[in-house]
């Protein structure tokens, strides 16, 4: 066996002076990358006696030590940051988007905080010595991005940018970015994303999210940083055990211990993500409505105060509409991908080329804010993801809202909506459906740049503290 990792190598970035460096953590001391932010947070930094945003609120985004193997699900990029939301440390974590880390390093550290947003680009030409380079971008030529870039807006928008001004980059380093949208400006609700690329061309359906708890906020309103470029040609897999890099080792070693391949035991194991043949569905979307049934959280929890006879209506609009045109769109037609690393479960379930759809973000901009087809949550979704939001949180916000000018304590104006969402369960059909997403939509355009006093109010400071202070912003 090839001697395994003696140590974690982080790549400090300070985007206050536009300088890095590299420290090394004995494994014994920091084996990944939250061990690593709670030693930063708690030692170092000390982040809980300061303001949420200050420079010291360090942003980890780093690998486990056993990137670079043949293991499926090791290449996980986990995001350590003080959230904004909850003022606690958080972790965070997005699918496959350390496969392209290809530099000598584990995880990157995020100090200091930039006067003018940067782009800043990670590479490693091979050597073992990464470089970072930093390039700013003006605030009113981002949020020019941000709201259309050939045909796009948002991160997509920002992606396409960044394809145009570093395409040798991608081209050569086959890299990938994570980056935020106007969300992480805005709100403290802003996500970080991170875009499959395959061949200089955006993989629509692969993306993903370190959503939870506000890191895209933490990184660009903390540190000055809107986007993350890296990749290279270092071989991370040269400090990993022989066996691990060998797939038919791993297949022996699991024989041995389980009597299957190593593919196989994942497939069975993970039959939830890629396909269940019980249900004849796949991926949470498909696997969680029939387990859920009428418990199915629907129109901002008010299902609890309906009739079971109701909430069996309601959930069969979800099975015959949102579920039945999933499986259409996205099982049947076995239109599956990855995160961006190797994986045999596929988990990503992709509707019309296009549209990756998993049940938290469909059932937070779906049913529990009063919509009921899948095409219709579609619409509301696609623009909660490209203006970088969390969707799942998204749709606690955008619930509470509607709840508050269904029940008359708001009014439509005073949030700039076009009318009062209908939540009433006994109503609900397939026009309030589309009524509701109409409606959600103009919610999230304007959430996501600060359009509205009272939406602002609400993104900045969370809907508890919102509702308490509402009184200086109503009419």
């Amino acid at each position: 066996m090839n001697s395994a990792k003696k140590t974690y190598r982080a790549i400090f970035i300070d985007t206050s002076k536009k300088t890095s460096w590299i420290e090394e953590y004995s494994i014994d001391e920091v084996m990944g990358p939250i061990e690593l932010g709670v030693k930063l947070h708690l030692e170092r930094f000390e982040s809980w006696r300061k303001p949420v945003y200050h420079p010291d609120n360090a942003l980890v985004l780093g690998a486990g030590i056993l990137a670079g193997t043949k293991l499926y699900g090791v290449h996980r990029f986990i995001a350590v940051f003080r959230s904004p939301m909850t003022h606690g440390l958080h972790v965070s974590a997005m699918g496959g988007a350390a496969f392209q880390f290809n530099v000598n390093a584990d995880a990157l550290v995020f100090i200091g905080q930039s006067s003018e947003p940067l782009i800043v680009k990670v590479f490693d030409e091979g050597s073992g010595e990464p470089k970072v380079e930093f390039y700013e971008i003006k605030q009113e030529k981002l949020f020019s991005i941000w709201r259309e870039y050939r045909g796009h807006r948002g991160i997509y928008a920002l992606q396409e940018y960044l394809l145009d001004e570093y395409r040798d980059f991608y081209t050569k380093y086959s890299s990938r970015s994570v980056l935020v949208g106007p969300a992480a400006y805005y709100s403290n609700n802003g996500a970080l994303a991170s875009l499959t690329i395959v061949k200089d061309r955006i993989d629509y359906g692969s993306e993903d999210f370190a959503a939870r708890a506000g890191g895209g906020s933490v990184l660009l309103k903390a540190h000055g940083v809107a986007a993350v470029i890296y990749g290279g040609t270092y071989d991370r897999s040269k400090n990993q055990p022989a066996e691990l890099l060998d797939i038919s080792a791993l297949n022996k070693l699991y024989t041995e211990l389980m009597g299957k391949p190593y593919p196989q035991i994942v497939i069975e194991t993970g039959s939830k993500y890629r396909y269940d043949s019980k249900l004849n569905t796949g991926g949470t979307f498909g696997g969680n409505y029939p387990h859920l049934g009428v418990t199915t959280p629907m129109i901002h929890w008010n299902m609890i105060y309906a009739s079971k006879e109701v909430r069996q209506k309601l959930h069969g609009l979800i099975m015959k509409y949102m579920w039945e045109k999933f499986n259409q769109e996205a099982i049947v037609t076995k239109s599956w991908k990855t995160c961006g690393e190797p994986c045999p479960l596929a988990c990503k379930k992709v509707r019309k080329g296009k549209y990756k759809s998993d049940y938290e973000p469909y059932n937070g901009l779906g049913p529990f804010i009063g919509i009921f087809d899948v095409h219709d949550a579609e619409r509301v979704v696609e623009v909660a993801d490209a203006y970088g939001f969390d969707a799942i949180e998204l749709g606690y916000i955008i619930g509470f809202i509607f709840e508050a000018v269904s029940r008359d304590l708001l009014k439509p104006e005073e949030v700039g909506i076009s009318g009062t969402p209908i939540l009433d369960p006994e109503r609900i059909s397939l026009e309030t459906s589309a009524w509701n997403a109409k409606l959600a939509v103009e919610l999230v355009e304007k959430l996501a740049f600060g359009a509205n006093p009272l939406l602002r109010l609400v993104a900045e400071r969370g809907v508890r503290d919102a509702a308490e202070n509402t009184r200086h912003y109503v009419c």
